[in-house]
């Protein structure tokens, strides 16, 4: 499971913990970690969101000064928010981590000016700091549309950042508009705290005439994964480690769906060791195209706190995926899409297309969702661009229950 250099990131960061923070002098008191291997990790316990806002002072490390530290405040998708203290230099780690699969794509650059969708920004563009512009997240109408092009193009930024959600929409206003954005100059479009759909990918690159890349990540380690040239999210090995874990904490096995877990590498203001994400994910050992050696996570698309309410109890909404693979095989033109469940036997099927669907298109969703479902319910399915998003942090989210 380790390559060599992630047994020795892991070594160093568990050797660390185990002399500066109180949890881990207790749990890894008995464990040689000059003589670990990845049978002897997976002795050292599950780190939960949970264990870490309530026994907090437990975690951080007692050489550090908080006075310089600064805080990662988590959004609360997968569950309550909290903060996360994070040292310059573990930050400037991850950073360079980062900076590299970017310039993959670009090469390299002095100076990067980056543009990015901020839901804490509550004007439409704000230059926050030299070589950064914030762009709300919030109240995207036509009028704010034009304002955040505008400054695209007299911006120039080298990055364009974002989820998903608002970069489509911003996508959509440029062509639907004719506006030529090779005047902006940006040089790659970069999505983040979302899933991304491989008809929004292609929306995207026409819009902006360049690369789109998508990176799965975390405030509390930044990045996971980063995607090659074929669209595969490829684990960032210099900035964590990944565990795919079943229901009882075991390794899930290659290609099995289960819960992401991290290690990350430079997180040593508060160690993050074996890290429950809240995310459902599969890792994959096929080689890519692209020649990048390091494994290929695969996301569901949903959520460990996601579940649908049957008859029969509840279950992971993995009928996600399944629709998902629906749409791109039968080109509905479907760039986005929610399920929300009403009650026990009711569903809305919220979808965003490219163009009107017809009865017959509608009446083939409402037999595949059906059919997915596995049990008999209604299914209203509504075309719109407007979606059910988490209050705090504006994130889109693929499932929603009422229930």
């Amino acid at each position: 499971m380790f390559t060599n250099k992630q047994l020795n990131q892991a070594k160093e960061i568990l050797s660390y913990a185990k002399e500066h923070t109180e949890f881990y002098k207790k749990a890894l008191e008995h464990t040689d970690i000059a003589a670990l291997n990845y049978s002897d990790f997976q002795e050292i316990p599950i780190l939960t969101k949970e264990k870490l806002i309530f026994d907090q002072q437990e975690f951080v490390s007692k050489s550090v000064d908080y006075s310089s530290v600064m805080y990662e405040y988590t959004s609360g998708t997968t569950g309550e928010p909290f903060s996360i203290p994070r040292t310059k230099d573990d930050k400037l780690r991850t950073s360079i981590t980062l900076l590299k699969e970017r310039q993959k794509r670009i090469g390299r650059f002095p100076g990067l000016k980056f543009a990015t969708f901020f839901a804490g920004s509550s004007e439409v563009v704000t230059e926050a700091e030299e070589g950064w512009l914030n762009i709300t997240v919030k109240d995207l109408n036509e009028e704010s549309m034009n304002r955040i092009v505008e400054k695209l193009i007299d911006y120039k930024p080298d990055f364009l950042q974002g989820s998903s959600r608002v970069l489509t929409y911003l996508a959509e206003f440029i062509l639907t508009n004719k506006i030529d954005m090779k005047q902006s100059q940006i040089k790659m479009i970069e999505n983040r705290a979302e899933g991304l759909l491989s008809t929004q990918k292609e929306l995207l690159e026409q819009a902006f005439m360049c690369p789109v890349a998508n990176m799965y990540g975390l405030r509390e380690s930044w990045g996971v994964a980063y995607s090659c040239d074929f669209n595969h999210l490829h684990i960032m090995n210099d900035n964590v480690f990944v565990e795919i874990l079943d229901e009882f904490g075991d390794f899930a096995g290659f290609d099995q769906t289960g819960h992401i877990h991290i290690t990350c590498f430079h997180s040593k203001a508060m160690p993050l060791i074996r890290y429950d994400t809240g995310d459902i994910g599969m890792l994959s050992k096929k080689q890519c195209a692209c020649g990048n050696p390091s494994f290929i996570l695969e996301l569901s698309g949903y959520r460990k706190l996601d579940m649908i309410q049957t008859p029969a109890g509840f279950s992971h909404p993995s009928i996600l995926k399944y629709l998902n693979d629906y749409f791109i095989k039968n080109k509905f033109g479907i760039i986005q899409f929610q399920v929300v469940q009403e009650g026990l036997n009711a569903f809305t099927l919220r979808c965003h297309s490219l163009a009107d669907l017809h009865e017959s298109q509608v009446r083939q969703l409402k037999d595949k969702f059906q059919e997915l479902l596995g049990y008999e319910a209604s299914v209203k399915v509504i075309q719109t661009n407007h979606f059910v998003l988490k209050e705090f942090s504006s994130k889109f989210k693929w499932f929603v229950s009422n229930c």
